[in-house]
């Protein structure tokens, strides 16, 4: 997991190649300017997905995770919990290998909060929980960046 201000996304380069593209487009583009949706980047290797998404306040202790992508986190506008799962894991849903996204129940977290300053990365089996309320507004814009590792 990287955890870092965006401005010292930078310091990531040459860890993978498709990491290198995100971190390109995260720094050459105005985010801002894009509409709700996906975007391919660089096909299915790399892509971005433009959220409003409104923050979850019941506590879970599913935690989402992938075999094939990063995930890269950003938020544009408010203010998210996102937490790291760890410990104990058992599995609470089938792991569906099409959308590569899986469910576990894991035993313990560490929580992290974003805002328009920082960022969070996901590396492949990680286990994390996105959007959940942090005590300020209900909802945030952000952006889920989608970097294939696994050839």
């Amino acid at each position: 997991m990287l955890y870092d201000k965006i401005s010292e996304l930078s310091r990531y380069l040459g860890i993978h190649e498709n990491l290198d593209r995100a971190i390109h487009y995260i720094n050459e583009t105005e985010l801002g300017q894009l509409e709700f949706g996906c975007y391919d980047i660089d096909g299915d290797k790399v892509r971005v997905f433009v959220q409003d998404n409104q923050l979850i306040k019941e506590e879970s202790q599913e935690f989402e995770y992938h075999h094939d992508y990063m995930d890269i986190q950003l938020i544009d506008q408010g203010y998210e919990q996102i937490s790291y799962g760890q410990g104990d894991m058992t599995p609470s849903q089938e792991f569906n290998v099409q959308n590569d996204i899986g469910f576990d129940i894991c035993s313990e977290r560490v929580d992290y909060y974003l805002d328009t300053e920082n960022f969070v990365a996901f590396f492949p089996e990680e286990r994390h929980q996105p959007n959940h309320f942090a005590g300020q507004g209900p909802n945030v814009r952000k952006y889920v960046f989608k970097v294939k590792l696994t050839e």
